[in-house]
């Protein structure tokens, strides 16, 4: 019987080459990793001579940025910040963005005279304002409020075709509930003085004033129809009360109890109780419809007596200074290696060409 030869199993063949391929890959990440250090490493070395052959250089940039920043930091006026939150009704919020945002621009343009006549202060102190911003100041447990305030509003059709992605994706800024007005001046209690101008400026608009009075017609309007609600209830109770007390006064004709008209009367008590009970969160709601809509322009937080400095890296000029300085002398002094660099290039490639 002859033996067949000793043939390699495949298996093992693809074992081998797998862990071949593996330790190629593993070596191509080291070598490249290597080559990163190195790169690196080269560069942190060039980067320190360039700082050890001029250190004077530095030194003295360094020295002189500090004491600019010195002098930055007591003569220059500091910026504050104040913020308020306000609360805008019957759709005045576009009016109070379109207001902000021409106060604003009053003030990046340095028109001190129109800046001080809308905001009621002197041309001198408008003069200190830097910015005026307003934004959104809502979360998504403000959204959610307002998504189901929105889906009340609709019919059954429409609310079929909307759902509360929708909502998010198409909300904006006009749509938030609470808004955001941050002045940045170089007084720190400039912002406080503004104050009343800036609600005025809305809140005295004849369109708004009239939709306010409107809005309080209606409230009265639906107030009236509540209390005659209250009193028909009251005469709806007493009517029942006598109706049972005539019942009662009759003649008994047998023991026979009439469980039907029991539990009729019992109905009749559970219905006025209910209709009180909606009564009552109608008034509450009433009562708070008047509370929000008893302004044009609710301020839910004034503008603080005196703001608060403005903080960053941008604002400390201690910190800035030093850094740009020493930032533009390292850039000087590498466009001039750059440039040695490019000079001896050249004078190569035209040796190499000669």
């Amino acid at each position: 019987m002859t033996e067949q030869p000793n043939r390699p199993k495949a298996d093992e063949i693809d074992l081998g080459q797998v862990f071949s391929a593996l330790g190629k890959a593993l070596q191509n990440i080291a070598n490249f990793f290597e080559k990163i250090f190195r790169v690196l490493f080269s560069a942190l070395l060039w980067f320190l001579l360039i700082i050890q052959r001029n250190f004077k250089a530095f030194l003295i940039v360094g020295t002189l940025s500090l004491l600019t920043g010195l002098f930055i930091e007591i003569y220059v006026p500091k910026n504050f910040e104040s913020a308020m939150v306000v609360q805008p009704n019957f759709n005045s919020t576009r009016q109070l963005y379109n207001n902000i945002k021409f106060y604003n621009e009053l003030a990046e343009s340095e028109d001190s005279i129109t800046l001080g006549r809308a905001l009621a202060i002197s041309p001198e102190m408008a003069s200190r304002i830097v910015n005026v911003y307003i934004d959104s100041y809502t979360d998504e447990n403000q959204k959610v409020l307002l998504f189901d305030r929105f889906v009340r509003s609709l019919d059954t059709t429409t609310l079929k075709t909307l759902d509360y992605k929708d909502y998010i994706k198409n909300f904006n800024s006009m749509d938030a509930q609470f808004h955001r007005i941050r002045m940045i001046c170089e007084v720190n209690d400039l912002a406080k003085q503004t104050q009343e101008a800036i609600i005025n400026s809305v809140s005295q608009n004849a369109y708004f004033l009239r939709q306010k009075e409107i809005n309080q017609i209606n409230l009265d309007l639906e107030e009236a129809v509540n209390q005659q609600q209250d009193q028909q209830l009251d005469s709806l109770e007493i009517l029942y009360k006598e109706v049972l007390i005539k019942e009662a006064d009759k003649p008994n004709q047998g023991t026979s109890i009439n469980f039907a008209e029991s539990g009729s009367n019992s109905n009749r008590e559970i219905l006025i109780i209910q209709e009180r009970e909606n009564l009552k969160k109608k008034r509450v709601d009433l009562n708070q419809k008047r509370a929000d809509t008893e302004s044009i322009i609710n301020v839910i937080s004034d503008f603080p007596n005196r703001g608060v400095k403005v903080e960053g890296f941008f604002n400390e000029p201690l910190l800035l200074c030093p850094s740009i300085g020493v930032a533009a002398l390292l850039l000087i002094l590498l466009l001039g290696q750059l440039n040695q660099y490019l000079k001896e290039y050249t004078v190569n490639q035209e040796e190499t060409i000669n």
